[in-house]
């Protein structure tokens, strides 16, 4: 029974119909999955969910370790953004009309 629970739970078929007929439906079996993979797998959610975590946590260590040379720069263009607010980390239209081109 639990081998057709995984086949029935792979298929992004079954998953479809479900969400459509009602959430409470969806929930259920949802929540019938995320049981299932806890008790019968490695549970690979919750290892996937704690990843996320941490590479979201050394994300952000990088957005406050944008300085190089004790000048703020842009994460994406690198351009000084140094007059703009201490907690910015990417270009703004005021930190654009600064530029002197």
């Amino acid at each position: 029974m639990k081998q057709t629970n995984w086949l029935k739970y792979r298929d992004v078929n079954f998953w479809r119909d479900v969400s459509i007929k009602s959430r409470q439906t969806f929930g259920k079996h949802k929540r019938r999955l995320r049981k299932l993979n806890r008790l019968e797998s490695e549970n690979i959610q919750q290892t996937i969910a704690e990843l996320m975590c941490q590479k979201v946590n050394k994300l952000e260590e990088v957005t406050n370790c944008n300085f190089s040379g004790g000048i703020k720069t842009c994460l994406i263009t690198g351009i000084d953004i140094s007059m703009q607010k201490k907690e910015s980390f990417l270009s703004s239209h005021s930190g654009l009309e600064n530029l002197s081109l």
